[in-house]
């Protein structure tokens, strides 16, 4: 959470001083923040001095009492603008083009006899904001689509259906995966360490995702545990052959229409 509280007072002052608290595990945000309060400080300091000055002051800016109320009016449009502003750097997901795709492993005495998995499924929707860093993001469980070319089309729609059925995902009951940050690190030009919350088979655990820019397109690595979401790996043959608990689930995000 953010909070930023602003002393009203300021724009009687002559130096234009404003007292503002700024809670973030951003650093970069907490600099385009205070850019943009700076910013609009200035302009305001302009627009007041020009409105003390001016013979043709409208006479909207004064109240049933005749005291003047332009710095409310102002006080609006500087936060109007900071939204706008902070609004403009969000980004829509393309939800053609963006993907999530989950690698499952095996293990057990007899695991060279088992085969690993890969699901994929479209990203529903989203968005993300690079200047304001955050991330957001929802697939629709049911749309998860095993796509092994090592098994047979009979073996590979078996496995999906133990996996979107009671045993695995039940998604006919929790039909949504959903990501939401909290925190975004910046490693390095292009790179991100994002921790946030995934809610999955009708659980939230906080997952820590790495992020790397890539020809336009971001692309994400978690590592999960099954069981951290109440789900049991699927056994066979008594545990001669069963699945991991460990999953890896990968992001690629394509960016649409900046909000």
């Amino acid at each position: 959470s953010r909070l930023v509280a602003v002393n009203p007072r300021f724009l009687h002052e002559p130096e234009c001083r404003f007292a503002a608290s700024v809670r973030t595990n951003s650093t970069s945000t907490f600099r385009i923040l205070n850019s943009l309060f700076s910013i609009f400080c200035l302009q305001l300091l302009i627009l007041q001095r020009f409105y003390s000055c001016s013979p043709a002051i409208p006479m909207i800016l004064k109240d049933r009492r005749g005291r003047g109320i332009s710095h409310k009016i102002l006080f609006a449009s500087v936060l109007l603008a900071l939204i706008s502003l902070i609004a403009a750097a969000q980004t829509t997901i393309d939800s053609e083009k963006s993907i999530m795709t989950v690698h499952v492993f095996k293990a057990g005495l007899f695991s060279a006899f088992g085969h690993e998995h890969e699901i994929r499924a479209p990203i529903q929707q989203g968005s993300f904001n690079e200047a304001h860093p955050a991330v957001e993001l929802t697939v629709d469980a049911r749309k998860l689509r095993v796509i092994d070319k090592e098994i047979s089309e009979k073996d590979r729609a078996q496995v999906q259906q133990d996996m979107l059925g009671p045993k695995v995902l039940d998604s006919e009951k929790f039909p949504e995966i959903r990501f939401h940050s909290t925190t975004v690190d910046r490693l390095g030009e292009g790179k991100w360490l994002v921790t946030g919350d995934l809610t999955l088979h009708g659980q939230a655990r906080p997952v820590k995702v790495n992020v790397e820019a890539q020809n336009g397109r971001y692309k994400g690595t978690a590592e999960l545990k099954q069981k951290d979401f109440g789900i049991t790996p699927i056994t066979v043959g008594g545990g001669a052959v069963k699945v991991k608990n460990e999953l890896r689930v990968e992001f690629d995000i394509v960016g649409g229409a900046a909000r």
